[in-house]
């Protein structure tokens, strides 16, 4: 375009190159940041299920050392009642939980599912004898993608051992 002189206007403006750059750097910075918050979310779920598995396995853990770690303890019916009225837990027995070792003892014969926060976590609690000491184990998987079935894709596992002398 002319200006009343005759001579172009350079410089003034953007070409239509330059606008396309800096939108394709913005795009990409704009889907870094977007890709950094996903894997956020994902870790802190991931470790929300930990944190989960970790304070019913204590609960499970330690309510059973409370009845002297008796081959009978029925979680269901031992548990403080604080802990199996409150809101966000229910516990139930399961025919799904994680494999123990062959030399350990499951107790009741049959594993329990706990919901806590919406994660389903299915435990097998077996005790083990070693040297003459007893040993109170729990082990744990849960879904990563919080739903009740468990396979072997996407599945987590928290282990814990107590001491009885």
């Amino acid at each position: 375009m002319n200006n009343k002189s005759g001579k172009l206007n350079t410089g003034r403006g953007f070409t239509y190159i330059e606008v396309l750059m800096g939108l394709s750097i913005l795009i990409i910075i704009i889907l870094g940041a977007s890709g950094y918050k996903y894997y956020s979310v994902v870790e802190a779920r991931r470790a929300e299920g930990y944190v989960g598995a970790s304070m019913v396995g204590n609960i499970l853990l330690e309510s059973w050392r409370g009845y002297g770690g008796a081959y009978d303890y029925d979680p269901i019916n031992q548990l403080p009642l604080a802990i199996i009225n409150a809101d966000n837990f229910s516990i139930a027995t399961s025919a799904k939980y994680p494999s123990i070792g062959e030399s350990a003892y499951l107790i009741n014969g049959t594993g329990y599912v706990v919901v806590l926060n919406g994660v389903y976590y299915y435990t097998a609690m077996s005790v083990a004898w070693d040297s003459g000491i007893k040993y109170l184990n729990i082990d744990i998987v849960w879904n990563y993608f919080r739903t009740d079935t468990v396979t072997r894709e996407g599945n987590r596992s928290y282990s814990a051992s107590l001491l009885m002398q």
